[in-house]
């Protein structure tokens, strides 16, 4: 980045077009002034029509919705309506002397054209906007003003720290800003913030920030769950990024094919290979650093990104009135450890996206064979020769060693359970009774696990969980050929009875 969009980007304590500054500042005086004439004259200021509204669910987890709020008031409003006026003689906003003298400003600008009006080939199209784009300039500074000075005089003092952020879009060429994304159903009793590396944090949002986040309006992106999209009490922050001010009007649904997906993705696959939870996301949220697009009342000026569906369908079906597992403060060591080292390798990146995609299948036959990608990323090697045998012997050996105590030939056993299914997922099966071949494939679904039965999917997930996290603690991927030196070869020689004293019989 430039020297002078580095400066450009860093907020100031004075505006940097101090004419602007003036005329805006005229433009929101004159327009508190007509919203004070209105209230002195017992006209009526309606309240927001649509507001964001929290409440809580038993289960710890926030509702939010949409709500009629008549003591937020939305002091554009006083245009609309001024009382004892006819028609033909109320104040009009954009007709304010003030609100010319900003808008000609504007128009004589060629810096400011080009911002408000990038890209716009007909002359009357990028006129139209200017005047919109000025308008809302004093209109933001009006609303904000009063919901925070409702009886003080607007003195320079009073409205410079809420102009300079709305400024500064206008002046800079590149804005920074960062991206929370709420972990939804998830729950992180101990944390307030925590760093996890140098980019990206776990932090609890506020109320404010939770009414801030919410969606109202017209939406373009993927169709969520919002009782689920609501439910988040802590995201994770990544710091750092960038988007070009030039388009206005488009910056942002330019900017979403830029966004940093995988590195959200990897810190949902990190946690998830922690803690074995079902967890996700529904959105981004931008928090803009030392500028605004707009303001709400007195909310945070956060800015809404895409909606997605990157939780459980599961969740769905009542997730967020019942009780959720809870992230403990000590997983988070183990969290910042596992990032690390699947970040230098694109190998576990995959193995831990496969193992993390099995909780957001829908189908579960998917999930199975997701799992058992996993474990052969994991523990096998370019030979095409006995590889199911090679790894049931690694998964039991790696699994024993993670787990003391775990009996090597159960998972051995459970191994070829999981595969047995996948084989009779991906291939079917040659048996002409179908029946019988359904009832078999629906007795691999179960799998004989200590005194009883467990879902073999539960085992497979677990058993790849425990794989990766024996990984990670290596620091790097192990080679199976040092999985059957190191584990299955040292444990054949660690015998209590030396060969030559043994009893053949």
């Amino acid at each position: 980045m430039s020297k002078r969009a580095a400066e450009s980007g860093r907020m100031s304590n004075q505006p940097r077009d101090p004419q602007l500054f003036v005329l805006t500042a005229a433009a929101a005086r004159e327009a508190i002034g007509v919203v004070r004439a209105v209230l002195d004259g017992e006209g009526h200021v309606l309240g927001y029509s649509e507001y964001p509204h929290l409440s809580w669910f038993d289960s710890g987890f926030p509702h939010l919705s949409t709500r009629r709020y008549p003591e937020i008031k939305e002091y554009s409003d006083a245009f609309r309506y001024q009382p004892g006026a006819k028609d033909s003689e109320r104040v009009m906003f954009g007709e304010l002397a003030s609100f010319l003298a900003l808008q000609n400003y504007c128009l004589g600008h060629e810096r400011i054209r080009n911002r408000f009006a990038h890209g716009r080939s007909s002359e009357h199209a990028r006129e139209k906007l200017m005047k919109i784009s000025s308008d809302l300039l004093a209109r933001q500074l009006m609303e904000r003003f009063l919901h925070l000075h409702v009886d003080a005089e607007p003195s320079d003092e009073l409205l410079l720290p809420i102009y300079l952020p709305l400024e500064a879009p206008i002046i800079a060429d590149e804005l920074e800003f960062d991206i929370l994304v709420p972990i939804v159903l998830t729950h992180f009793p101990e944390i307030d913030t925590e760093k996890i590396t140098d980019s990206l944090s776990l932090r609890k949002l506020n109320e404010d920030e939770h009414l801030a986040r919410w969606p109202t309006g017209t939406r373009i992106t993927e169709s969520v769950n919002e009782l689920v999209l609501s439910a988040a009490t802590h995201a994770f922050v990544f710091t750092g990024h960038k988007v070009t001010a030039d388009d206005w009007a488009h910056r942002w649904t330019n900017a979403i094919e830029d966004l940093p997906w995988s590195s959200i993705d990897l810190a949902f696959d990190v946690l998830r290979v922690v803690t074995g939870f079902r967890t996700g996301y529904a959105q981004l949220v931008y928090q803009p650093k030392g500028w605004v697009d707009g303001y709400v009342a007195t909310l945070p000026p956060l800015i809404h990104g895409p909606l997605v569906r990157r939780y459980p369908e599961a969740f769905e079906n009542w997730g967020w009135i019942r009780q959720r597992p809870s992230v403990d403060r000590d997983k988070l060591p183990q969290v910042t450890e596992t990032l690390r080292v699947l970040s230098g390798d694109p190998r576990l990146q995959l193995a831990a996206r496969r193992f993390s995609e099995s909780f957001l299948r829908r189908n579960e036959d998917d999930a199975v064979v997701d799992l058992c990608t996993c474990l052969e990323v994991l523990l096998t090697d370019d030979s095409k020769t006995e590889v199911l045998h090679k790894l049931r012997f690694r998964a039991a050996a790696v699994v024993a060693t993670h787990w003391p105590g775990v009996d090597p030939e159960v998972v051995f056993d459970a191994v070829s359970v999981v595969y047995a299914l996948r084989s009779r997922l991906l291939h079917g099966t040659t048996s002409t009774n179908q029946a019988k071949a359904e009832a078999k494939t629906e007795e691999l679904r179960k799998v004989k696990w200590g005194s009883g039965e467990e879902r073999t999917l539960d085992i497979a997930r677990w058993i790849a969980q425990s794989v990766l996290q024996w990984t990670v603690a290596r620091g790097q991927l192990v080679p199976a050929t040092e999985i059957d030196r190191d584990l299955i070869l040292n444990a054949l020689a660690q015998s209590p009875t030396p060969p030559d004293q043994q009893d053949p019989s």
